[in-house]
């Protein structure tokens, strides 16, 4: 029996991406912190979101099936959370280069 309790799966992986970005750290990044912390903490966010959603989206009975499609989504999240961090706090990205005292236009 499906409930519809109006919330898409969109929402409240947005939900859950900002509350494990925020419970890892990421909002707390500066100048100083070292690319190799952000990334650490961004492979966290993504691998607790990953887990999250993963166990969410699981159909059927809960069996070890679910360990490898909780893996798969861990991994994708994490690629997902890393690839976002680089974009904008690596070389050349928007956060980079307010930091670097750089115009962002």
């Amino acid at each position: 029996m499906d409930i519809d309790i109006g919330i898409g799966i969109g929402d409240i992986e947005r939900d859950l991406m900002e509350v494990f970005a925020r419970a890892c750290g990421l909002g707390s990044i500066g100048p100083s912190t070292p690319m190799n912390e952000i990334r650490a903490r961004a492979e966290k966010a993504g691998i607790m979101t990953g887990r999250a959603m993963g166990a969410i989206l699981h159909e059927g009975p809960i069996s070890a099936d679910i360990a490898m499609v909780i893996r798969s989504f861990e991994e994708d999240y994490k690629a997902r959370f890393l690839r976002s961090v680089t974009r904008v706090a690596g070389p050349g990205g928007k956060l980079r280069g307010l930091w670097d005292g750089q115009d962002s236009e």
